[in-house]
Protein backbone atom coordinates (compact mmCIF):
# COMPACT_ATOMS: atom_id res chain seq x y z
CA UNK A 1 0.00 0.00 0.00
CA UNK A 2 2.94 2.46 0.69
CA UNK A 3 4.35 1.42 -3.05
CA UNK A 4 0.87 2.58 -4.49
CA UNK A 5 0.67 6.35 -2.24
CA UNK A 6 4.86 6.61 -3.76
CA UNK A 7 3.06 6.22 -7.39
CA UNK A 8 0.14 8.34 -7.02
CA UNK A 9 2.77 11.06 -5.40
CA UNK A 10 4.60 10.82 -8.17
CA UNK A 11 1.95 10.94 -10.67
CA UNK A 12 0.73 13.91 -9.12
CA UNK A 13 3.96 15.40 -8.84
CA UNK A 14 4.06 14.73 -12.49
CA UNK A 15 0.89 16.62 -13.32
CA UNK A 16 1.26 19.52 -11.41
CA UNK A 17 5.06 19.73 -13.14
CA UNK A 18 3.01 20.02 -16.60
CA UNK A 19 0.43 21.53 -15.92
CA UNK A 20 3.06 25.01 -14.47
CA UNK A 21 5.40 24.30 -17.60
CA UNK A 22 2.20 25.84 -19.97
CA UNK A 23 2.35 29.59 -19.82
CA UNK A 24 0.46 32.48 -19.76
CA UNK A 25 0.79 34.21 -22.58
CA UNK A 26 -1.18 37.30 -22.17
CA UNK A 27 0.02 40.79 -22.00
CA UNK A 28 -1.29 43.99 -20.41
CA UNK A 29 -2.17 46.94 -22.25
CA UNK A 30 -1.63 50.32 -19.68
CA UNK A 31 -4.70 52.90 -19.57
CA UNK A 32 -2.41 55.47 -21.65
CA UNK A 33 -2.05 52.93 -23.83
CA UNK A 34 -5.83 51.64 -23.98
CA UNK A 35 -6.45 55.28 -24.55
CA UNK A 36 -4.30 55.86 -27.84
CA UNK A 37 -6.25 52.29 -29.00
CA UNK A 38 -9.25 53.77 -28.25
CA UNK A 39 -8.68 57.12 -30.01
CA UNK A 40 -7.49 54.87 -33.12
CA UNK A 41 -10.48 52.79 -32.52
CA UNK A 42 -13.22 56.07 -32.34
CA UNK A 43 -11.64 57.10 -35.94
CA UNK A 44 -12.79 60.79 -37.22
CA UNK A 45 -16.05 62.08 -38.88
CA UNK A 46 -15.86 64.02 -42.05
CA UNK A 47 -18.77 65.55 -43.03
CA UNK A 48 -21.07 62.88 -40.94
CA UNK A 49 -18.89 60.04 -42.37
CA UNK A 50 -17.01 58.39 -39.73
CA UNK A 51 -13.48 57.37 -41.56
CA UNK A 52 -12.04 54.05 -39.57
CA UNK A 53 -8.73 53.28 -39.70
CA UNK A 54 -9.16 49.48 -40.62
CA UNK A 55 -9.60 46.47 -37.24
CA UNK A 56 -6.47 44.72 -38.54
CA UNK A 57 -3.84 47.42 -38.05
CA UNK A 58 -5.46 48.19 -35.04
CA UNK A 59 -5.04 45.04 -33.73
CA UNK A 60 -2.07 44.84 -34.63
CA UNK A 61 -0.98 48.27 -32.74
CA UNK A 62 -2.86 46.69 -29.79
CA UNK A 63 -0.57 43.97 -29.55
CA UNK A 64 2.27 45.46 -30.30
CA UNK A 65 1.08 47.31 -27.27
CA UNK A 66 0.79 44.66 -24.95
CA UNK A 67 4.40 43.86 -25.29
CA UNK A 68 6.12 47.03 -25.30
CA UNK A 69 5.98 49.77 -21.94
CA UNK A 70 4.81 53.33 -24.03
CA UNK A 71 5.03 55.92 -21.37
CA UNK A 72 2.73 58.78 -20.92
CA UNK A 73 4.91 61.25 -22.87
CA UNK A 74 5.01 58.75 -25.64
CA UNK A 75 0.91 58.31 -25.32
CA UNK A 76 0.50 62.03 -25.56
CA UNK A 77 3.08 62.57 -28.71
CA UNK A 78 1.42 60.00 -30.29
CA UNK A 79 -2.10 61.07 -30.11
CA UNK A 80 -1.01 65.12 -31.18
CA UNK A 81 -0.28 63.41 -34.73
CA UNK A 82 -3.18 61.40 -34.44
CA UNK A 83 -5.22 64.24 -33.37
CA UNK A 84 -3.09 66.66 -36.38
CA UNK A 85 -4.30 63.47 -39.31
CA UNK A 86 -7.83 63.97 -37.60
CA UNK A 87 -7.88 67.81 -38.50
CA UNK A 88 -6.03 67.28 -41.97
CA UNK A 89 -8.13 64.72 -43.01
CA UNK A 90 -11.64 66.75 -41.85
CA UNK A 91 -10.00 70.02 -43.13
CA UNK A 92 -9.40 68.51 -46.78
CA UNK A 93 -12.82 66.55 -46.62
CA UNK A 94 -11.23 63.05 -46.80
CA UNK A 95 -13.53 60.73 -46.48
CA UNK A 96 -12.07 57.45 -48.01
CA UNK A 97 -8.22 56.23 -47.52
CA UNK A 98 -7.77 54.78 -51.06
CA UNK A 99 -9.36 58.15 -53.31
CA UNK A 100 -6.40 60.69 -51.73
CA UNK A 101 -4.65 62.94 -53.96
CA UNK A 102 -0.36 62.19 -53.92
CA UNK A 103 -0.35 65.51 -51.82
CA UNK A 104 -2.66 64.24 -49.10
CA UNK A 105 -1.72 60.54 -49.01
CA UNK A 106 2.23 62.01 -48.31
CA UNK A 107 1.00 64.25 -45.72
CA UNK A 108 -1.30 61.50 -44.03
CA UNK A 109 1.90 59.14 -44.16
CA UNK A 110 4.17 61.53 -42.96
CA UNK A 111 2.17 62.16 -39.55
CA UNK A 112 1.89 57.92 -39.31
CA UNK A 113 5.67 58.06 -39.80
CA UNK A 114 6.30 60.78 -37.33
CA UNK A 115 3.70 58.89 -34.94
CA UNK A 116 5.62 55.73 -35.35
CA UNK A 117 8.91 57.00 -35.18
CA UNK A 118 7.71 57.93 -31.02
CA UNK A 119 7.93 54.06 -30.07
CA UNK A 120 10.84 53.09 -32.13
CA UNK A 121 9.07 51.99 -35.05
CA UNK A 122 9.85 52.96 -38.84
CA UNK A 123 7.03 52.88 -41.19
CA UNK A 124 7.25 52.26 -44.52
CA UNK A 125 4.16 52.71 -47.08
CA UNK A 126 4.36 50.82 -50.56
CA UNK A 127 2.29 53.86 -52.60
CA UNK A 128 1.51 51.78 -55.39
CA UNK A 129 -0.20 48.84 -53.58
CA UNK A 130 -0.99 50.52 -50.59
CA UNK A 131 0.89 48.18 -47.70
CA UNK A 132 1.87 49.62 -44.64
CA UNK A 133 4.45 47.97 -42.81
CA UNK A 134 6.01 48.58 -39.73
CA UNK A 135 9.79 47.11 -37.98
CA UNK A 136 10.58 48.06 -34.84
CA UNK A 137 14.19 48.85 -33.81
CA UNK A 138 15.00 44.86 -33.75
CA UNK A 139 14.13 44.39 -37.09
CA UNK A 140 10.78 42.68 -36.08
CA UNK A 141 7.86 43.33 -38.10
CA UNK A 142 5.45 44.77 -35.49
CA UNK A 143 2.67 46.05 -38.44
CA UNK A 144 1.53 44.55 -41.78
CA UNK A 145 -0.53 45.41 -44.42
CA UNK A 146 -0.11 42.11 -46.14
CA UNK A 147 -2.74 39.17 -46.37
CA UNK A 148 -0.68 37.04 -44.73
CA UNK A 149 -2.35 34.80 -41.54
CA UNK A 150 0.66 34.12 -39.57
CA UNK A 151 0.57 31.71 -36.40
CA UNK A 152 0.59 33.69 -32.66
CA UNK A 153 0.69 32.81 -29.53
CA UNK A 154 2.46 30.47 -27.64
CA UNK A 155 2.66 26.64 -30.04
CA UNK A 156 0.93 23.84 -27.49
CA UNK A 157 2.63 20.68 -29.72
CA UNK A 158 5.53 19.71 -27.46
CA UNK A 159 3.97 20.16 -24.30
CA UNK A 160 0.97 18.01 -25.55
CA UNK A 161 3.83 15.35 -26.71
CA UNK A 162 5.60 15.38 -23.31
CA UNK A 163 2.09 15.30 -21.51
CA UNK A 164 1.27 12.54 -23.77
CA UNK A 165 4.74 10.54 -23.08
CA UNK A 166 4.56 10.99 -19.54
CA UNK A 167 0.87 9.57 -19.13
CA UNK A 168 1.98 6.65 -21.52
CA UNK A 169 5.04 6.22 -18.96
CA UNK A 170 3.32 6.50 -15.93
CA UNK A 171 0.67 3.55 -17.49
CA UNK A 172 3.05 1.57 -18.45
CA UNK A 173 4.70 1.68 -14.82
CA UNK A 174 1.52 1.18 -13.16
CA UNK A 175 0.74 -1.95 -15.44
CA UNK A 176 4.21 -3.81 -14.82
CA UNK A 177 3.65 -2.63 -10.76
CA UNK A 178 0.76 -4.47 -10.69
CA UNK A 179 1.86 -7.79 -12.90
CA UNK A 180 4.86 -7.67 -10.17
CA UNK A 181 2.16 -7.39 -7.55
CA UNK A 182 4.90 -4.42 -6.05
CA UNK A 183 1.47 -2.79 -4.53
CA UNK A 184 0.78 -5.88 -2.32
CA UNK A 185 1.74 -5.57 1.39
Amino acid sequence: MKMMKKMLVIVAVLSFTLAMSICACAAEITSDEQTLIDVLKAGVVVDGKTVKIPAKYINQAQSYLAKKDVTKEEVDEILSYIDDGKDYMVANKIKDFSNMSNKQMDKMISLAEDAAEVIDVKLTVNTKTGVIKGIDNEGNVVLSGEETIKQTGMNMNATVVVAVSLCVAVGLCIVIATKKKVFEA
